[in-house]
């Protein structure tokens, strides 16, 4: 059964605690809900219909009908004073009707065996599918789990530069510093701030891939675990920053150095879910995507009506009229009409229907399934065009305090290259002027192209919604 929308998990495996998913059950969802598993599974189904279509030609077909005939008039033909009916006004005809199939050139034969081919092609693509669904899904876990560990080197590297700036702080109190080192202290912290919030950001998309390869809901809070997925190389010394599982991968040539306590990874950022519905119900509306997908759907359920037609009864009403100036034979007659009413009933077709609505049914099907990849497309956008947003609101805030930081320290090093000290003893002032000089225009130029990011974000934002597909030339 095709799923019109990605589940959340207490739908399809409510047995998970809390939402935590181990690299195993991530799997085993995947070969469940993967999108692609099941446009896969429906492109099998069709070739399977398209074989049993190509047989049908080769079976026999039995139908009955039944013709009625009303003339405009009973054609008589008088015989001095007897009258001979030669065609009465009204009339019937019962018809049955056998067809077997003689394949005398090969071609339906041959047909039949494309088709087989097409489908063991089918099936053959299925298990590439798998194949690869089980390494994407993996793929994208240890993804999230990369992403966690360098957010948590982040984290500490942001804390040993505020500590920075609070010993800086201290000692230019006590006056054995100068406020160039506070101000550089500042910057550190400043640039550790944004690769944290950086950091933050790539966890949840790490974690929205994830969703995603599984075919999971997005708005799913979703908690991976490192419970057997991580392992370390026996020769590799014991870390910090991967701690090891409770249960490890069996690989070759692989064993944890020590136990350590599992780590639980879950989404560092959330949006405000109001919003977010509320873009989201905008753009589902909107978007080209969606509408062509679910016109898609409706032309292909129309296709099951069609499959069927082979065994289907047809009707058909006829009238004919004609006109000869020159009538010979007994009874001719310059004008003639008749009615006709004809009914055929389809007894047996080959099997062609039943395969013509395998094929249509999974039309349908893979149809359904891609409004849902489309759905999920649509809804990630939105959903990553937001946190972009939010971003990049942060990142000019904190580039516009560095350029201010970085004038400061700008005015500092011209001052003292203009008494010819320096900071540092033996250090150029020139050296020290120019560096100050160069990391004023950096941070200038990461203003910039913050300020900018900001507002190509928002006309993504824009795209998302579908707002552009709506406008008039």
């Amino acid at each position: 059964m095709t799923l019109p929308v990605s589940p959340k998990l207490k739908e399809v495996a409510p047995d998970i605690a809390d939402a935590v998913l181990t690299i195993d059950r991530a799997v085993e969802l995947a070969l469940k809900l993967s999108k692609d598993l099941a446009a896969a599974r429906e492109n099998l189904a069709q070739a399977q219909g398209s074989t049993g279509i190509s047989r049908s030609a080769l079976g026999i077909k039995t139908s009955a009908g039944v013709t009625a005939t009303r003339q405009n008039q009973t054609q008589v033909v008088n015989l001095g004073d007897q009258s001979l009916v030669t065609q009465p006004q009204y009339g019937g005809q019962l018809t049955a009707t056998v067809q077997v199939p003689i394949d005398l050139s090969g071609v339906l034969k041959a047909a039949v065996t494309q088709a087989q081919y097409q489908e063991l092609s089918a099936q053959i693509d299925l298990k590439r599918v798998q194949n690869d669904i089980v390494f994407n899904v993996k793929n994208a876990f240890y993804g999230v789990l990369r992403n966690q560990s360098l957010l948590e080197v982040a984290q500490s590297d942001l804390q040993n530069a505020v500590d920075r700036l609070s010993d800086a702080n201290l000692r230019v109190a006590a006056g054995t510093v100068a406020k160039y080192d506070v101000i550089s202290a500042e910057a550190d912290v400043a640039t550790a701030q944004n690769a944290l919030s950086q950091r933050k950001t790539n966890v949840s998309i790490a974690l929205s891939a994830l969703k995603s390869t599984i075919g999971l809901a997005f708005d799913e809070r979703l908690k991976v675990s490192t419970t057997g997925a991580v392992a370390t190389p026996k020769s590799a010394s014991s870390t910090i920053l991967l701690p090891s599982p409770t249960r490890l991968v069996d690989v070759v040539a692989v064993k944890p150095k020590e136990e350590q306590k599992t780590t639980i990874v879950s989404d560092p950022l959330q949006i405000n879910e109001s919003d977010f519905s509320s873009l989201l119900s905008e753009a589902l509306k909107n978007r080209p995507e969606i509408l062509r997908e679910e016109a898609s759907i409706a032309a292909a359920k129309r296709g099951i009506m069609l499959a069927r037609q082979s065994l289907l009864p047809t009707t058909s009403l006829g009238y004919s009229h004609n006109y000869n100036p020159n009538p010979s034979g007994l009874g001719g007659q310059k004008q003639s009409g008749q009615i006709t009413f004809s009914l055929n009933l389809p007894v047996t077709d080959g099997g062609q229907a039943r395969a013509r609505l395998q094929s249509a049914n999974a039309q349908v099907s893979l149809a359904e399934n891609n409004k849902r990849i489309q759905i999920d497309v649509v809804t990630l956008e939105v959903r990553q065009t937001i946190l972009n947003i939010e971003q990049s609101q942060e990142q000019v805030v904190a580039t516009s305090q560095a350029v201010i930081r970085a004038e400061e320290a700008f005015n500092l090093a011209r001052l003292r290259y203009s008494a010819g000290v320096t900071r540092q003893a033996g250090v150029s002032p020139l050296i020290e002027f120019g560096e100050a000089q160069r990391s004023l225009a950096q941070a200038k130029a990461d203003y910039v192209n913050a300020l900018y990011d900001f507002n190509i974000y928002n006309t993504a934002l824009d795209r998302a919604l579908g707002k552009n597909a709506s406008l008039r030339k």
